[in-house]
């Protein structure tokens, strides 16, 4: 089972200064200042200088009417600067585009370590929803860490007048800080609390113009920037309840490279951020109607790539995330599993907190349930000659089907089998089944299950991996065998432990009914093995199928041993 360490948490720690240092720059709200840091003033004004010199003598060259050669080099005038006390106030985003939503991933180097999500949609009240999720769960070096979880929503007017917002950040769930604000009478009263101390109450003075979550993301759209042109503006941080000023200083157009493969024509916006810890510079670059497609922002010596993504694949690392975190926890057990070795059957107790364990477990031919209460359920482990259930699920297309996950039809599959098999003719099911589990289990080098999912094909080259990829591996062998399989999700109960740990194996359709097979003990299935729910493997997405098991295993309290019964 997965757990954090502590030099995770102390990379957590360190990167969470680049994620609230993106977030604020980027997501946050924005109005007019003078109170720029002295050299981002001496810029402006070096800038300022130029461009009006530049601008008088390109007026000069217009009112002579002087037509130069066509051929000779000109220099295109840039643009003054430009507070955002005088860009455009109309609505940043029309209804014809509402709902609005994107979604990021973001890297270091080639490592992605955490995703956003940005939504824009209609209120009840007509006002525009805004809602923008940062979630933090891996280090730059690739190894999971406690997700870390900001999260930012604000009601606003078209224009970006706000209404009310609110602001949390959480590690693992355990909420760390919180803020909520609501504009009143030209003041903003807000709320924080952090952390176990009291909640405290503030108002601060607030101008009506250009704040939310999405405040510079609004200003260029509502106004897109041209190559050469400067812009002051400010965020406001809910952390630290005050403006920070920011400059954008327009490049040029380049094509950039996006994580479709296409390179598009993309503007280079530099932003200056006056942090209290000092400025710090990155790098966005827009589309032609101002929309942010690509961030670059350094933390720590470490540059950070923000890039849009589809929405698919937003999902996929959405649970990818979840289920690092699901593999944290497991189930207190009481017992001594070794009393159940040679048993016919071993009856076990669950108890559950808000679920009946009943609607937890599967029911099949070895494994039978029975309601106690609301919250008590007592499962029966049998033999493994159990005479078949009438209502137990019969096997599906899906079954036998080759799919992403279980890669049945694919020649290092094919290959493996036929290396375990040695060309035997005339097995029947049964006897084929057991000789496949028998010869991966020896082949198979188990390690502990790890919150990022290996390819099969992968695996059945490298014969390693954990529970999850050994259960996919032997399901592939037997599909290519033609028998019907699938996947289960569960628990093995441990007594040396003292804890019921999440498993994977696999089941295959013999002699009308499933048979349970684990290749990564050479014994296979005893009756330690806990069934919650099966799959086919048929999907693309290798983390939804576990998501719902999560979610289940944390409200499962305890599980003890009531009964064994053994053969005279």
């Amino acid at each position: 089972m997965f757990k954090p360490t502590l030099k995770s948490r102390d990379l957590a720690n360190q990167l969470c200064g680049y994620t609230l240092s993106v977030i604020f720059m980027l997501c946050l709200g924005c109005q007019p200042t003078d109170s720029l840091p002295p050299d981002v003033q001496k810029r402006l004004a070096e800038s300022s200088d130029k461009n009006l010199s530049s601008n008088s003598d390109a007026n000069q060259t217009s009112e002579s009417g002087n037509n130069s050669d066509p051929d000779s080099k000109t220099t295109e005038p840039a643009k003054p600067v430009v507070e955002q006390s005088n860009i455009d106030k109309s609505a940043w985003i029309n209804d014809d585009k509402l709902p609005w939503s994107y979604w990021e991933a973001h890297y270091v180097g080639n490592t992605r370590i955490g995703y956003s999500s940005l939504t824009v949609e209609r209120s009840e009240l007509k006002q525009l929803r805004i809602r923008r999720e940062e979630v933090l769960d891996r280090a730059s070096d690739g190894s999971f860490i406690p997700v870390r979880k900001v999260v930012m929503e604000s009601y606003e007017r078209g224009t970006g007048e706000l209404a009310s917002f609110r602001f949390e950040s959480s590690v693992d769930g355990e909420r760390e800080l919180f803020v909520e604000g609501r504009q009143v009478f030209g003041d903003l009263d807000v709320s924080t609390k952090a952390g176990e101390a009291p909640a405290t109450r503030q108002k601060i003075p607030w101008k009506t113009e250009f704040w939310g979550p999405l405040g510079v993301q609004q200003l260029l759209m509502r106004s897109p920037m041209k190559a050469g042109e400067l812009r002051t503006t400010s965020i406001f941080i809910p952390q630290l309840l005050k403006f920070i000023p920011v400059l954008l200083e327009a490049k040029q157009i380049e094509l950039t490279p996006m994580s479709s493969g296409v390179a598009l024509p993309l503007l280079q916006i530099n932003l200056t951020v006056a942090t209290p810890e000092g400025n710090s510079t990155s790098s966005i670059y827009v589309d032609d109607q101002g929309v942010i497609q690509k961030t670059l922002a350094r933390s720590s010596n470490q540059m950070v790539l923000k890039m849009r993504v589809e929405e698919a694949v937003m999902q996929r690392l959405r649970d990818q995330s979840e289920f690092a975190r699901g593999l944290q926890h497991s189930v207190e057990f009481s017992g001594d599993a070794a009393d159940t070795k040679g048993a016919t059957s071993v009856v076990y107790k669950l108890e559950a907190r808000d679920i009946d364990p009943y609607d937890a477990l599967l029911e099949y031919s070895r494994q039978r349930l029975k309601s106690i209460s609301p919250t008590t359920c007592e499962l029966t482990i049998l033999k493994l000659d159990a005479d078949a259930l009438v209502s137990e699920r019969q096997p599906e297309p899906a079954d036998l089907e080759s799919s992403l996950m279980i890669p049945a039809d694919k020649p290092p599959v094919l290959e493996l089998a036929t290396e375990i098999l040695s060309n035997q003719e005339g097995l029947t099911s049964s006897a084929k089944a057991e000789l496949i589990r028998q010869g991966l289990a020896r082949l198979f080098k188990l390690r502990e299950i790890q919150p990022e999912i290996v390819s099969t094909l992968i695996v059945s080259r490298e014969r390693e991996g954990s529970s999850i990829e050994c259960a996919n591996l032997l399901a592939a062998l037997l599909r290519s065998q033609k028998i019907a399989s699938r996947i289960i999700v569960g628990l093995r109960v441990d007594s040396k432990s003292g804890q019921s740990n999440f498993h994977c194996w696999a089941q295959a359709w013999i002699e009308d009914r499933w048979v349970d097979l684990d290749a990564s003990t050479i014994d296979g299935c005893d009756m330690s093995y806990i069934a919650m729910r099966a799959h086919s493997g048929s999907g693309e997405n290798f983390y939804a199928d576990y998501l719902s098991i999560f979610k289940l295993i944390r409200k499962l309290g305890s599980i003890s041993i009531s009964k064994v019964e053994k053969s005279e």
